[in-house]
């Protein structure tokens, strides 16, 4: 295939890129907020899709929560996570929360100042938590250059329409491949750029430790702990939090990195950190369950 017949077949995909997005955009998002409620009842309620696998999950993580406490919280974990599709769905012309505001802004400010004197930068402890996308997005436009590793959403198609829509909101995306060490060279790349980086923490990793996660026991990404331990990276805990309906808030906490003890090995130390970033991202989820992504079986 020539150069020019590529780049045309390129445009051609970008076109029918926006052509979708565009279809989302059109519709307010107070006509699409009914009807996440009305698809909530179809596929969830009727048709169970991913039912057991909420309920497992959020039984696992709040044991003493009555069986109604658990059926609003999916229910309505459902919904949110379906507006936070159309929400991106619509973002090749209407940003995703376009006043999103920045808490702790001075935190990342000073944070990344000190990581660029040290010739590094900030990593951001990411999570499945309200929509996701709008971390990069809101980054962006409050200045700050951004890249997330991200997996693959199951096709070259998908991803390049997922990548498309985050590049042209200022997010760069790590796409994890199959090629070794390509995010680790992606992430060398940001560190002389200085873009900040998102870390995903919440997502299943074979071969990864078990660690506790709301009580009990999941895979954590342990490559997370070699990366910021060879790279001395500053770590911020980083989500998002719905406030309404196209509108949230950026929150940045900090996060001590604790010093590796002489008595420990490296296995020790590793565990010792993870544990803490679970803890951390535990207690995110427990003050906003509603804004979690229930969907996916993080203890599988």
């Amino acid at each position: 295939m020539t150069h020019s017949l590529e780049k045309f077949i390129s445009s051609l995909e970008q076109l029918l890129f926006l052509t979708v997005s565009a279809f989302f955009a059109l519709i307010p998002l107070f006509i699409w907020h009914p009807v996440t409620k009305f698809l909530r009842v179809v596929f969830f309620d009727l048709l169970g899709l991913r039912k057991k696998v909420v309920f497992k999950n959020l039984k696992i993580a709040f044991p003493e929560w009555t069986q109604v406490k658990r059926k609003k919280c999916a229910q309505k974990s459902f919904e949110l996570f379906l507006l936070n599709m159309i929400e991106f769905l619509r973002c090749g012309f209407m940003p995703v929360w376009p006043g999103s505001t920045i808490e702790n802004k001075e935190l990342l400010e000073s944070t990344q100042m000190q990581a660029r004197e040290r010739g590094t930068t900030t990593v951001g402890v990411v999570f499945h938590m309200s929509n996701w996308e709008a971390v990069g997005q809101t980054l962006w436009r409050h200045g700050f250059k951004n890249s997330t590793i991200s997996k693959s959403a199951g096709s070259p198609f998908a991803d390049r329409f997922l990548t498309f829509l985050r590049q042209r909101n200022g997010m760069g995306s790590m796409l994890i491949s199959g090629a070794k060490g390509s995010v680790y060279r992606q992430i060398l790349g940001c560190i002389a750029d200085g873009r900040l980086i998102g870390f995903p923490m919440d997502q299943h990793r074979y071969g990864s430790p078990y660690i506790d996660f709301l009580g009990k026991p999941a895979t954590t990404n342990e490559s997370f702990v070699t990366i910021q331990q060879r790279q001395n990276l500053p770590v911020l805990l980083t989500y998002p939090v719905r406030t309404g309906l196209g509108k949230g808030k950026l929150v940045f906490e900090p996060f001590e990195v604790p010093v590796k003890k002489s008595t420990e090995s490296k296995e020790e130390f590793s565990l010792r950190l993870l544990l803490e970033v679970n803890k951390r991202i535990a207690d995110v989820v427990r003050k906003y369950p509603e804004q979690y992504f229930w969907l996916h079986n993080r203890w599988k």
